[in-house]
């Protein structure tokens, strides 16, 4: 076969591999149980296992919300050696290594796979040793179909834990829930874990490294999570309670994981002061008063009762902290009070009497119960409060009132103090009444002769009138004289004592005067006391011409003249004004004939005019203008008038011209510009029509600026969603990194071939498929996978092509060098060793550096994997390293990645056609050995950190990687290691070529092989 079919058929065959279903595990040939880990023969008790999980499991919730947990591990140092007379591998080791953990597994829900965080990031899964030693674990989800039923497992891997380390005692796994995860709610062991449990339990285990014989076991030890109280026997009855550590205690039985609630537990309130917690309250088991309180007594609270008080009966059992509640009052008789006779008496209930003195304790004695007054005395005052016992201490002599003495009215009266005079007479007690005790003369009348003793109580008995003489009557001349008997006649005024004189006595009337009505009875001596002037009728005076009539009172005017006796004729005789005239003042007095001589124009009062009100008012001068309208008579009404604008109102358009009379008709409400409303930082601005918006406030009187007028977000962000309504000038502000749908599309078409998106994959920042997508974990093409950089596919090489390997440059910069030597190990096994090459690293600037620029800056090596046959198994061989300069060789781990059919020996193969004749054949698919490298020289204290720089265009050596093939196995020879059979379909090799190996192999820096170059070399044994 051309080498041309060669490589197109193996080309139809990495299609077929890359598309094929992966099968992880096969129950038959591996024996496979029905329980997890689904290892059949694996030993899963802790107390067998030198390194087992502690069940001291802790969960964090983290400030995005992720959930972090952690399990503890525990060394066992009391794991028996032998198990039923055989090496116990799972505490003693294999094959010169201790007892270790290669792997860590969870059991999750079916609806839980992918819903953990995995990667090199703060979050992602690590193993941290007791002394703080941190290392990132590898997780990959396992398949496991058993009975019908396919299983979830998160199996993560370079744990890497040796019994003989002390630091494995307290070191923890941490794994972290992803909130984000949009499947099923997985946050929180109870939700992710097949079990439900908050721990997990069963569902966790600790894996050991694969060391051991097949096909008897894939793996030996898989000790589970240990059950504890809350899986084995759960919540605890009523009335008892979790024992301490609870949670950690491996019991199933109530007496075992509980313990009964005591006083404490149940919070019994023994109430102050009249209950005090019993002795040891806190462990007591009980859940009443009666069982955790003492009762407390009065003696406790109220050992002392005081001077006044006595104890209660029953005191030493009574529950009280007071002395009313302990104590009674003292009585009479306990204070021993003396009522001393015969003035005291003991009251009744004397002894139950509260009291320490006579007046509370004794009844005193008055004299109603010790004296009987006599016939001329009667009791004191008060004497029912008075203490005596004889008639002097007692009584009092009898008054005037006691014996009923009589003063007869109206001329005997009872004297002063009657009823205190001691007497038995009306001598003793009445004195007598005469004219100067009951009547005083009124004044008209004066006192009879012997008037004080004349016995009398009325004027008439006691008084005589008086007379002109007694008042003094005065009789003044010349109009009057004493009349005849003037002193004997009653009387007080000038009429009644004295005679009258009248004007013909005295006067005589001259020409122009005449007698006063009446003048025989005027009292006068003078003409103006008698007389009266004559008047015009007396006179005769005659009022002649059109002007003059007698005056209206012309008979009785005084006078002898035209002017004084006649009024002339007046405007009244001769005018009538018009409708627009009115009548001159004093118009009927008026001399006159003409309107102009009688008549005066009329005002505004006079032509009734109102001034509507309230935008008119009277002209000051309203009374005096002429004028018969509003517009002449009336002053008109403005807002000024009427309206002060204040507060966040000012004058409107034409306010002094404006008719209103409140602020709303004659005022307008400020503007923005008019209340100075400051626009003052970089979010703000005035809005359009600023000066005649009415408004007080920024929100008012501003407009918002937002992202969108300071901010263009970087290719790398995008806008925030409401970015139109978000307050921000900065790019933190405004703008958001951008999602994986963002920059690659949407979900269903962003991963392309590459893999599947990150069930996160909405909700990720991220711009690149690495980012964004998770690889497809069973794809084995391009070698070793697809994810990761310098991946190469096998049929490149055919074509000669060189591997991204091969050139230092862009890429981890370790290589293997081609074969170099090998060496017959005893007679089990052939060494076959490469030189390991550190070509220097290449710092990056950038702050999001390219895959490439991130892989060149490296300097670890995790682990090499191997293109391999799938018959080569990890019982075939083992790998060493040595130091560059040492002999001495340092085992590593080995792990072998294969596929078989059901009965686990027979490898799978892929239908592949010739296209050249169209014929078909098959190939199997290619496996991969991984030799892990950077845990087991940290273990043995080596470290590539430490390697020189070497000058441009050279390497400096890193020591050798030797593959040590096991004598007689299915690879016991390089050519048979590295495939090279398969590679040219079984026996179908050029002749030239049929000795010579096609060995390729790919370097990574880390658990999530982010950087794989990858080698191939023809080389001839």
């Amino acid at each position: 076969m051309s080498r041309g079919l060669i490589s197109c058929a193996l080309a139809l065959l990495l299609v077929a591999s890359a598309t094929a279903e992966r099968k992880m595990l096969q129950t038959s040939a591996i024996n496979l149980s029905n329980e997890f880990p689904f290892y059949g023969t694996c030993d899963t008790k802790p107390s067998n296992n030198a390194i087992t999980l502690s069940g001291d499991v802790q969960e964090e919730t983290l400030a995005n919300g992720n959930i972090r947990a952690c399990f503890g591990i525990n060394l066992n140092n009391d794991c028996p050696a032998e198990i039923n007379g055989k090496p116990n591998v799972c505490c003693v080791g294999y094959g010169g290594y201790a007892a270790n953990v290669y792997k860590f597994e969870i059991l999750v829900k079916e609806s839980c796979r992918n819903s953990l965080i995995y990667g090199a990031g703060p979050e992602g899964p690590v193993v941290i040793e007791a002394n703080g030693v941190t290392r990132q674990l590898a997780l990959n989800w396992q398949a496991t179909p058993v009975g019908g039923f396919t299983y979830q497992k998160a199996r993560f891997t370079n744990v890497d834990l040796f019994a003989d380390n002390a630091n494995v005692q307290g070191a923890r796994i941490c794994v972290t829930m992803n909130k984000a995860f949009t499947g099923d709610n997985c946050l929180g062991l109870s939700n992710l874990c097949k079990s439900g449990s908050s721990k997990c339990a069963p569902d966790v285990t600790l894996i050991e490294a694969d060391k051991l014989p097949r096909p008897a076991s894939q793996h030996a030890c898989c000790p589970l999570m240990p059950k504890f109280c809350p899986e084995l026997f759960g919540a605890c009855p009523a009335g008892y309670k979790q024992r301490p550590g609870y949670d950690m205690i491996q019991g199933a039985t109530r007496d075992e994981c509980c313990e009964p609630m005591t006083c404490s537990d149940y919070g019994v309130q023994c109430p102050s002061p009249f209950y005090a917690q019993k002795p040891g309250y806190a462990t007591i088991i009980g859940s009443s008063r009666d069982q955790c309180c003492n009762p407390v007594y009065c003696p406790t609270l109220v050992p002392d009762c005081g001077p006044d008080m006595k104890p209660k009966n029953g005191y030493a059992t009574i529950m009280g902290s007071t002395r009313q509640q302990c104590c009674d009052p003292k009585n009479c008789a306990d204070y021993g009070v003396q009522c001393q006779a015969p003035f005291f008496v003991q009251k009744v209930n004397y002894a139950s009497i509260i009291g320490s003195t006579r007046d509370q304790c004794c009844d005193p004695k008055y004299c109603p119960d010790l004296v009987t007054c006599g016939p001329s005395t009667k009791p004191r005052p008060n004497w029912e409060t008075i203490q005596g016992s004889t008639e002097a201490q007692c009584c009092v002599a009898k008054t005037c009132s006691d014996n009923g003495i009589v003063c007869q009215a109206p001329f005997s009266v009872n004297k002063p103090g009657f009823a205190a005079i001691i007497g038995n007479s009306v001598s003793e007690c009445c004195d007598q009444k005469y004219c100067p005790d009951f009547v005083t003369c009124e004044p008209t009348m004066k006192q009879k002769a012997g008037f004080a003793t004349i016995r009398g109580n009325t004027m008439a008995q006691c008084c005589d009138a008086k007379t002109c003489a007694d008042n003094g009557v005065v009789c003044q001349g010349p109009f009057s004289v004493q009349k005849q008997n003037y002193a004997s006649i009653i009387g007080n005024s000038v009429p009644q004592c004295c005679d009258a004189k009248f004007c013909p006595d005295f006067v005589t009337c001259g020409p122009d005067m005449k007698n006063k009505p009446r003048w025989t009875t005027i009292q006068g001596t003078t003409m103006e006391q008698c007389c009266d002037p004559k008047t015009c009728a007396d006179n005769a005076v005659v009022c002649q011409g059109p002007y003059s009539v007698n005056k209206p009172t012309y008979s009785a005017i005084i006078g002898n003249t035209v002017e004084q006796c006649c009024d002339p004729r007046t405007c009244k005789d001769f005018v009538t004004c018009g409708p627009t005239m009115k009548n001159k003042p004093g118009f009927d007095g008026l001399q006159g004939n003409t309107m102009a001589l009688c008549c005066d124009p009329k005002t505004c009062r006079d032509n009734n005019i109102v001034c509507p009100a309230p935008f008119w008012v009277e002209r000051p001068t309203f009374d005096a203008i002429i004028g018969n309208s509003v517009p002449e008579c009336c002053t008109e009404k403005f807002c000024p008038d009427f309206v002060t604008c204040t507060g966040q109102w000012k004058q409107r358009p034409g306010f002094n011209t404006f008719k209103g009379t409140t602020e709303q008709e004659c005022c307008v409400p400020k503007t923005c510009e008019d209340n100075a409303v400051v626009c003052n930082n970089p979010y703000f601005v005035r809005k359009s029509g600023y000066s005649t918006i009415v408004g007080t406030t920024v929100s008012q009187c501003c407009d918002q600026k937002f992202c969108p007028d300071f901010v263009t977000c970087e290719p790398r962000y995008k806008n925030k969603q409401g970015w139109e309504a978000i307050m921000g000038n900065t790019e933190s502000e405004c703008c958001d990194p951008k999602l994986c749908p963002d920059t690659l599309g949407p979900r269903e078409t962003a991963c392309g071939d590459y893999g599947e998106p990150n069930p996160n994959f909405d909700n990720i920042v991220g711009n690149t498929i690495e980012e964004c997508c998770v690889p497809k974990v069973e794809q084995k093409f391009p070698f070793p996978y697809c994810r990761c950089h310098g991946s190469y596919n096998v049929s490149e090489a055919a074509k000669g092509a060189a591997a991204s390997g091969d050139a230092p440059e862009g890429n981890l910069p370790f290589r293997l060098g081609s074969y170099v030597s090998s060496t017959q190990v005893e007679a089990t096994y052939t060494e076959y060793c490469f030189d390991l090459q550190y070509y220097g690293t290449t710092a990056y600037s950038s702050a999001r550096p390219t895959l490439s620029e991130w892989c060149a800056a490296q300097k670890t090596v995790n682990r090499i994997e191997f293109l391999s046959k799938p018959e080569c198994s990890k019982r075939d061989f083992t790998a060493v390293y040595y130091a560059e300069g040492s002999e001495t060789s340092i085992p590593l781990g080995v792990e072998d990645q294969y596929l078989f059919e059901a009965d686990g020996v027979t490898p799978v193969y892929n239908n592949v056609i010739d296209p050249s004749t169209s014929s078909s054949f098959t190939i199997a698919r290619a496996a991969m050995k991984a030799v892990k490298i950077g845990p087991y020289m940290e273990k043995y204290g080596l470290t590539l950190a430490d390697l020189a720089e070497p000058a441009p265009g050279t390497f400096t050596p890193a020591g050798k990687v030797c593959m040590r093939l096991k004598t007689g196995s299915a690879c016991d020879n390089l050519k048979e290691f590295c495939g090279g059979r398969y590679y040219y379909y079984q026996d179908n090799a050029p002749p030239s070529e049929a000795e010579a190996v096609r060995c390729e192999w790919s370097i990574m820096e880390g658990v999530n092989q982010k950087c794989c170059p990858t080698q191939t070399t023809l080389m001839a044994l």
